[in-house]
């Protein structure tokens, strides 16, 4: 009986008061937003991530095709491909004169490789280069 009449008196609190209440769903609301916002912008950076490695595969798929079947000299080699939409560009081109690998200027030559796309309103590209092995006339005519 003294207990109730404790508890009936007011000397001990019941609860928490409404301020203490809106202060906590404030804090808690905030939280909510704030760890929404990241994971939306984690998700859509993962999703232009991958989008660019997708990207990169087409690059290196064009760029392993012109190692087996390089273009010919000074011309350059067009790719459009419509889905995803990308353009591929490929040139062979000579060692600079001024590179340290003008010594074998003979027998490598540089498959470049350029990729423009559109993502987002933003245009994106990427190169990629390559060596190709190119044999002594002495072995082509065997």
């Amino acid at each position: 009986m003294r207990v109730l009449m404790k508890l009936s008196q007011g000397t001990s609190p019941q609860g928490f008061t409404l301020i203490e209440v809106i202060l906590a769903m404030g804090v808690l609301t905030s939280t909510v937003f704030i760890i929404s916002g990241l994971m939306l912008r984690s998700f859509l950076r993962v999703q232009e991530n991958r989008d660019d490695i997708e990207k990169v595969f087409l690059i290196k798929r064009e760029l392993y095709a012109n190692y087996f079947n390089p273009p010919k000299d000074n011309k350059k080699n067009v790719q459009k491909i419509e889905e995803p939409a990308i353009t591929i560009t490929s040139k062979l081109d000579e060692i600079n004169k001024k590179s340290s690998l003008c010594d074998l200027s003979k027998n490598l030559r540089i498959v470049r490789s350029d990729a423009i796309w559109k993502m987002n309103n933003n245009v994106r590209e990427s190169a990629m280069v390559s060596f190709i092995f190119r044999p002594k006339k002495e072995e082509q005519k065997q």
